[in-house]
Parts: C-alpha cells; sequence; structure tokens
C-alpha cells in the first residue's frame, strides 16, 4: 500500500474523529439552528484534517528527514512543548510570586502534557525494524490497554478543559482540546486501517475535504445570529481559532476569514484593538471610521459660588455582585447592615459598572464618562524584591502596531526598563493616561472641598498614585502601608477613619474609600457568619464581613459629620464556577451587575428600577455638593429621573504578555437587552431581559437588534475626549 494512500486514509479517519467530537461537543452545549449544525460539520472535518496534517509532520517528519535517533528527537520535541506551554501560561514569571502554588499546578499539568505528547508520538509513530515502513495508519495493532488509555485521557481532557478556568489559559484548553481530539483519531484510524475498499476511501476522503470547506461559504460577510452557539462550544471554538490563525495572512493576530474581525486582511497595522489615531483619515483599530477629535477645557467650567453644603463618602468594593447581597433578594443573609442602611435611602436595583475588571472600571467610575472616552496605555506589571512594580509599555515609534517584546520604559523615563536580577512579568493592564479629563477629586479640590482616599488593592498597584489614580486629592492613603496585617478591611477601615480624622473640622469633605473586600484569595474571619463549605460559601462569607465593615465606616464618617451623603458600589462582580471564579473575560450580569446605595441626610428611601450606570456617580457627587459640571460627562444625577430608554455600555478587554491583544468586548445595553460584540471574534450576544431563558439568536430576533448595532458603532466612533488637562504628581 502506497505511502500516498495510508496519508489520505489517516487524514480521512481524523476528519471522521473531529466531525463526531465536534458534533457530540455542540450537542452537549446545547446545539442550534440548522445553519449552525451545518457549519459545526465543516469545522468538525476541517479540524480533523488540520490535526492530522500536523500529526504526519510529526510522526513522519524526522523519518524523511533520515534522523537516526528519531526517539530523541520526539523527546526534544515534547521538551519544547512543555516549555512553550509552561511559558504561555506565565508559569516561570509566577514562581515566587503570589501566584506561586498556581504555578507549580502550572508547571506539573505542562510537564504531564510534555509527556503525553511524548507517549502519542512514540505509540504511533514507531516504525518497524526492517522494510520501508508504513505510515502511521498502518501500525500493528496496539494492546487494549492503550485504548484504555488513551480514551480515558480523553475524557479527562475534556473534563479538565470544560470545568477548570474557563476563558483563561487558552494554550492548555486548546491542548486538552487537542489530546481529546487526538485521541479519538488514532482510534478511528485503528478501527478503518486494516480495510482496503479503495473506491470507498477514495470517496470518504473527497467527502472529508469538501466538508472542511464549507465554513469558509457558510461563515462569510456579518456573523449570522446563531454565531454565539459555536463559540459556545468549545472544541468548535478552538477549530475556527486555529483555522483563523492559519487564514492571518498580515500577521495582526486577527483573520479576515470565518468572522474574523479584520477590516484589512492585508494591512497588519489595522485591526480591532489597534492605537486609533484621531483626525489621520485612516481607521486603525476597525471602527469603521476615522476618530473626530473631541477638545474638551475643564479649566472653562465655572467654579462654584457658594461653599458645598455637604460632606460626600464614596465607598467602592471590589469584586461584589449584586445578586449575592441580601440586599437585593439574595436567600443567604449576607448583608444585614447595608440591608438597614439601605431602607433609609436609595437602592438601585439595575446598576452596571462601566467595566468587568478593575482598571477598566474605576477610571471611568472617577471620571463620569465610559470608558471608551478616555485614552488608555498598556502597562507591564512585574514582580520585584519589594512586590509589585508597573511600567508603560510604549509602541514603536514608526509603527502602530503592539510593542514586541523588550520594548519597555519605566514610569517618568524613556528608553528600555533595566530589570532586576530575577524581575519576572506577571501580566499587562490597560491603564489611563495621564491627559484624561479630571476624576472627581479635581473638582471637588478645585471648588474647596478637602479631598482624600484610602484605597486597597491588595497586590495589583492598578491604584498605585504613580499610575495617576490620586489626581486631586490632598491625601491619598495606600493599603499596603498597614504593617502587621494582611491589610484585611478591618485594617483598612481603621486606616480610613483615623484618615478622616486628620481632615480639617468644620470644612466639607470628599473621601473615596476602596476595599479589597471578597476578592480572592478568600480569607476567614473569625465571628462572622458562616454560609457552609465550597467556593461559593466562601465568597459569601466575605461579603458578610466587608458588610460589616462598611457599616463602621458609615458609622464613624457619620459621626463626623452627620449631614453627609454616602454612596456605596463595587468596582465590577465576579463570576462563580464550581472550581473556580474569575472577572473580566467577559460582560455577564454576574460581572457588571453590581450595587448601589445613596444614602444620607434628605436622600428619599425608594428603590429605583431603572438601569443607571457607575459613571453617573460623579455627575450625582457633583449635584450633591452643588459643584458646576462639565457638558462631557456621560453620567447623569442619580437624583434625577432617568427613565428607561438610556442606553449604556459596559467594556473588557485582556492583553497578552507581550502587550498584544488578546480580547477585546463592548456591550450596550438599557432595560430591554442587552447586546455584547467581541470585536477579536466578531461575535454578538444577545440577552434579552424580559425572557433571559431565551437563547441570544431567540433574543436577537425578539428586540429592535439595529438599535443596538448603531448605539455600539456609534460609541466605538466616538473616541477618547481630548483634553490640555495633565495630572502630574
Amino acid at each position: 500500500m502506497s505511502q500516498e494512500r495510508d496519508a489520505a486514509g489517516f487524514v480521512t479517519a481524523f476528519g471522521g474523529a473531529g466531525l463526531v467530537c465536534c458534533l457530540t461537543d455542540f450537542l452537549l452545549s446545547g446545539g442550534g439552528p440548522w445553519q449552525a449544525w451545518s457549519a459545526v460539520v465543516g469545522l468538525g472535518c476541517a479540524g480533523g484534517v488540520l490535526l492530522a496534517v500536523t500529526w504526519i509532520a510529526l510522526l513522519q517528519g524526522p523519518s524523511l528527514m533520515r534522523i537516526r535517533r528519531v526517539g530523541w528527537c520526539w523527546f526534544f520535541m515534547s521538551l519544547g512543548y512543555a516549555g512553550w506551554l509552561a511559558s504561555d501560561l506565565g508559569v516561570f514569571a509566577k514562581l515566587g510570586s503570589r501566584h506561586h502554588d498556581l504555578a507549580l499546578l502550572g508547571l506539573a499539568a505542562s510537564m504531564a502534557a510534555g509527556v503525553g505528547f511524548f507517549g502519542l508520538m512514540w505509540t504511533f509513530g514507531r516504525r518497524p525494524a526492517a522494510g520501508d515502513g508504513p505510515s502511521a495508519s498502518e501500525e500493528k495493532p496496539h494492546a487494549r490497554w492503550v485504548w484504555w488509555v488513551l480514551m480515558v485521557g480523553a475524557v479527562a481532557a475534556v473534563l479538565v478543559d470544560r470545568s477548570f478556568f474557563p476563558r483563561e489559559h487558552a494554550a492548555a484548553h486548546a491542548t486538552c482540546r487537542a489530546y481529546s481530539l487526538s485521541a479519538c483519531g488514532f482510534f478511528f484510524s485503528s478501527l478503518f486501517s486494516g480495510r482496503r475498499r479503495p473506491r470507498l476511501d477514495t470517496l470518504a476522503f473527497v467527502v472529508v475535504g469538501l466538508a472542511s470547506l464549507l465554513p469558509f461559504g457558510i461563515m462569510r460577510g456579518a456573523p449570522a445570529h446563531w454565531a454565539p452557539t459555536l463559540f459556545a462550544t468549545p472544541m468548535v471554538s478552538q477549530v475556527v481559532a486555529s483555522l483563523r490563525g492559519l487564514t492571518d495572512v498580515d500577521g495582526d493576530g486577527v483573520s479576515g476569514a470565518l468572522w474574523g474581525g479584520d477590516c484589512a486582511p492585508w494591512d497588519g497595522e489595522r485591526v480591532p484593538g489597534a492605537k486609533e489615531i484621531p483626525g489621520d483619515g485612516v481607521d486603525q483599530d476597525c471602527t469603521g471610521e476615522d476618530l473626530i477629535p473631541r477638545v474638551v477645557d475643564p479649566a472653562r467650567v465655572p467654579l462654584a459660588s457658594v461653599p458645598a453644603p455637604r460632606s460626600v463618602l464614596l465607598i467602592t468594593v471590589e469584586t461584589l455582585r449584586a445578586d449575592h447581597l441580601s440586599l437585593y433578594g439574595y436567600s443567604k443573609r449576607t448583608s444585614p447592615a447595608l440591608d438597614e442602611r439601605a431602607s433609609k435611602g436609595m437602592v438601585f436595583e439595575r446598576a452596571y459598572t462601566a467595566g468587568s475588571s478593575t482598571s477598566i472600571a474605576i477610571p471611568a467610575l472617577l471620571r463620569g464618562v465610559f470608558a471608551r472616552r478616555l485614552r488608555w496605555e498598556r502597562y507591564l506589571e512585574t514582580t520585584t524584591d519589594q512586590g509589585v512594580s508597573l511600567a508603560p509599555m510604549t509602541p514603536n515609534a514608526t509603527s502602530r502596531r503592539s510593542p514586541p517584546k523588550g520594548k519597555w520604559r519605566e514610569l517618568g523615563t524613556t528608553g528600555r526598563v533595566t530589570r532586576k536580577a530575577g524581575e519576572r512579568a506577571i501580566q499587562v493592564h490597560m491603564l489611563p493616561t495621564k491627559v484624561n479629563p479630571p476624576p472627581i477629586s479635581w473638582w471637588l479640590q478645585r471648588r474647596g472641598m478637602s479631598t482624600a482616599a484610602v484605597v486597597d488593592d491588595h497586590f495589583s498597584e492598578i491604584l498605585d498614585r504613580a499610575t495617576g489614580v490620586a489626581a486631586g486629592f490632598d491625601v491619598f492613603v495606600e493599603g499596603d502601608q498597614i504593617e502587621g496585617t494582611d491589610d484585611s478591611d478591618d485594617a483598612v477601615v481603621d486606616l480610613a477613619l483615623a484618615t478622616l480624622s486628620e481632615l480639617p473640622q468644620g470644612s466639607p469633605w470628599f473621601m473615596w474609600v476602596h476595599l479589597f473586600g471578597p476578592h480572592v484569595p478568600s480569607t476567614k474571619h473569625p465571628n462572622t457568619p458562616s454560609f457552609g463549605e465550597g467556593l461559593v460559601a466562601e465568597y459569601d462569607h466575605e461579603i458578610h464581613f466587608v458588610d460589616e465593615q462598611i457599616d463602621r465606616l458609615l458609622e464613624g464618617a457619620l459621626a463626623r459629620a452627620p449631614g453627609a451623603a454616602y454612596i456605596v458600589t463595587a468596582d465590577h462582580g465576579e463570576s462563580l464556577f464550581a472550581n473556580n471564579r474569575m472577572h473580566g473575560f467577559s460582560l455577564s450580569d454576574d460581572e457588571i451587575h453590581v450595587p448601589l446605595i445613596v444614602g444620607g441626610e434628605g436622600i428619599p428611601a425608594t428603590r429605583v428600577a431603572a438601569p443607571v450606570s457607575t459613571v453617573d456617580i460623579v455627575p450625582t457627587v457633583l449635584a450633591l455638593t452643588q459643584t458646576p459640571m462639565p457638558d462631557y460627562l456621560d453620567g447623569r444625577s442619580l437624583l434625577t429621573d432617568l427613565g428607561d430608554a438610556r442606553m449604556l455600555f459596559s467594556d473588557a478587554w485582556r492583553y497578552n504578555y507581550d502587550g498584544s491583544l488578546a480580547m477585546e468586548l463592548v456591550g450596550a445595553f438599557d432595560a430591554t437587552a442587552k447586546f455584547v460584540h467581541s470585536r477579536r471574534d466578531n461575535v454578538v450576544v444577545m440577552t434579552d431581559y424580559a425572557h433571559p431563558e431565551r437563547s441570544s439568536e431567540e433574543a436577537a430576533q425578539g428586540v429592535e437588534l439595529r438599535r443596538y448595532v448603531d448605539a455600539v458603532q456609534e460609541y466605538l466612533r466616538a473616541g477618547p475626549l481630548m483634553t490640555s488637562w495633565s495630572y502630574r504628581p
């Protein structure tokens, strides 16, 4: 039998395995309309064919290159693969950091993947001792235990893929999916390797090949309403990602095929997430048109003519989702203190954050504008002997692309970062530049109020004064200065009360306190009720603890200034899974629906059902303090009638270690529905709030979809505000 026919049979078997795996995975994920099933058929065959070609190259390549010690060649391939996976998981950067235990787990998983990779090549790539030798598909029958090990491993890979770290560690998930598909492919290949029916084999090969081309015809133009059903299926979404990688002809990380979001497939400088240069006539970030800069001048806003009538306390809490507070109807009494205080103030039942991560949410909240109205810069977070440091990453002066590795500069300097021995990159954040419109603290300081902040971001340094978050504060205190504790919320509240006592007596003040709250890692607090065992119970336990501390802070603040107003909210929520919890990877209501309470003297006791945003906090504070406000704010005062027709926005994005964009989501929503667009994948997900059980495609057919599409396009095209104001510490 010829090598060509053997290879064709191997490809056909893998194509069939891919078809079975993708159809099964799609069925387990809920299925979809017939168009989606058609796409899955083609994607399954294409994924199997692609993987088969890869295995043929790995198994036969060393022999074709006449490498004598094939086993050693496979060993070094496996070692290299394990090293690449460990690097992609950030293992080497996290060893010795706060993520040390997680790094050890990642290292063990990478080594296991390398061993499995070597085992597959050794088992299915061995050649007979004599003769020309068949291809991989003509191996001698293997012992039954080999297939048991292979299939048990495939099932385990599927369970790990679906159960652990969803949306995180793409390389690890890709490894699990590739292994499970490979196991099925080798099994199918062994079933049909001994059966020789030339005409039937040829027909099967042609059918698989033609089916592999189906997705390129079906997935053309704008994404169909059933597109989310494909990307909700792990195996199918992985095949799409692999095929897009092969069709990314300009190397910018985004494909123009298979509904990819690349608006200029042959121009690597134009891609979603690229830095847009307003007014240059070029659409760098694929929003549809060049941005028209809008210039604002904060200095032109008139000064207040009378002293502020009251003080204001703003409290923000990390990862506090609304639906886990008894205040919002949760079955467990997690927030008794807030329940009591909220009964005397305004409770906003549908409050949403402007971003599902702190680095997006807080800058937007403090400035009263949505995230796309700000200008952002990539910051590299690294470990040092003293803890964590941040340094901005700057692109090459001659290119608009993301900067390559090594192109860093330190805060306040130019040139390359000089890293100390042992300093390692952890992750990349997007933080606002210092030339954005000023935050609420600046406006209140400008009108003569005392301003103070006590913030605790525990370990990320996102709220470090060097990033510009201290602008406008007379006193800015970071929680990590607390000695002898892990700067838990009770210690931070003590620090906040001490800071408050040092502010000038008899004059109104504004204070912002940011608590770490129920953010990971989970902590057991004595004398705080337990809600059982498990991840959710631990989360609820910490909510009760931060509820106690918020009440203590409010009691102290109101004792000092009885007429003060207060606002309690969260920067974002949290997605809770069986084995993990996270935020910043989606715009689900779990991550963007946050508590929002406004209380104090003269504040009516009411519950507001209209959708509101955390960007409404700035105009609310300006209204409470009778401070003239600028006209560029996206937010509106929460003390006014906001109505149900208003469109709100929220954003999420993530960056790889080299500063390239990994994920970008933009959401538009009102009282009726939510529209979320993944700009990297070019996928739209709709949620009908009146019928949350409906699928995305059903929701898209039941609402005025064009309204949300136009709103997102207008939001993206408006671009950041331009101002000459700049924060200088």
